[in-house]
C-alpha cells in the first residue's frame, strides 16, 4: 500500500485510542482489553500460506509501517502492537484465530483481516462482543452498506461494484461499437458470490455493460476447490 493509505490507518488507530475508555483513569483503562498506558494491541489474520499467500504482504506491510511509527514514538504516547495469525484464507481457521486474538490475547480491535468470506465469518461474533472490526480488507459492498446492522465493522478499500463501474466506463469510452466483445473482463469472487451475481450491474451502464450482459456470465468453480474459497470466476467475452 502507499504511505498515504497507512497514514489513514494510523489516524484511525489514534481515534480508537482517544475513546473515553482508552483515556480514562488507569483503573478504568484496565477494563479495556488491549489498551495500556503505553500500548495498543491490534489483532488480525492473513493468508500467510495457502492459495492466497501472495497477499501476505498486506499484513507484513502494515506491520512494517507500525514498527516505523513505533520507532518514532508511537501514536499519542502509545506503541502499536500488531499481531496477525495465519488463517490460510480459510474462514473456519479465521474464526479460531480471531477468537484466540480476542479471548486469549485480549486484542482491542481486529484490524486488516483479508478476504470477503473470512471477514463475513467473524463479523457477527465481533459485533456481538463490540470488538472493532477495523478496515476489513474486502471490496464487498456489504461492509459499507450494512453499517446500521454492523456498527462495529469498518470497511477499507473501494467496493468491487465501484471498480466494475469504473471499468465499464473505461470500456465504453475506449472500445469501438461492436468491439467490446473482444475484451475479457474477469472478476474473481468468493463462495458467497457477493460479486458474481452482480457482475452485469458492476460493469456499468452503456455499451460495455450491454455487451457483458448479452454475453452472459460463465461461472467456473476452481478445479479442486475446497469450498470455502469458492474459486469462482465470472467471465464475459
Amino acid at each position: 500500500m502507499r504511505e498515504t493509505s497507512f497514514s489513514a490507518v494510523v489516524l484511525a488507530v489514534i481515534a480508537l485510542a482517544a475513546l473515553p475508555g482508552a483515556l480514562a483513569s488507569p483503573a478504568t483503562r484496565a477494563a479495556d482489553p488491549g489498551i495500556t498506558s503505553t500500548t495498543i494491541l491490534l489483532g488480525g489474520t492473513a493468508p500467510l500460506t495457502g492459495p492466497a499467500a501472495a497477499y501476505a504482504s498486506v499484513a507484513r506491510g502494515a506491520k512494517a509501517y507500525f514498527d516505523s511509527v513505533n520507532a518514532k514514538g508511537g501514536v499519542a504516547g502509545r506503541k502499536i502492537q500488531y499481531k496477525y495469525l495465519d488463517d490460510g484464507y480459510d474462514p473456519a481457521q479465521t474464526v479460531q484465530d480471531t477468537r484466540q486474538l480476542v479471548e486469549q490475547d485480549k486484542a482491542f480491535a481486529i484490524f486488516n483481516t483479508l478476504g470477503t468470506e473470512v471477514n463475513l465469518s467473524i463479523r457477527d461474533y465481533l459485533n456481538a462482543h463490540k470488538i472493532p472490526q477495523l478496515f476489513a480488507a474486502s471490496g464487498a459492498t456489504t461492509f459499507g452498506r450494512d453499517v446500521a446492522q454492523y456498527p462495529w465493522t469498518i470497511g477499507f478499500q473501494p467496493s468491487y461494484q465501484a471498480e466494475g463501474w469504473v471499468l465499464g466506463q473505461y470500456l465504453a469510452k475506449t472500445k469501438k461499437r461492436g468491439k467490446v466483445g473482444g475484451v475479457v473482463a474477469a472478476i474473481a469472487v468468493q463462495e458467497h458470490d457477493h460479486v458474481g451475481r452482480r457482475a452485469p450491474q458492476m460493469i456499468g451502464p452503456g455499451q460495455a455493460g450491454r455487451a457483458v450482459s448479452a454475453a452472459g456470465l460463465d461461472h467456473h468453480r476452481r478445479a479442486g476447490g475446497t469450498g470455502h474459497l469458492g474459486g469462482r470466476v465470472a467471465r464475459a467475452v
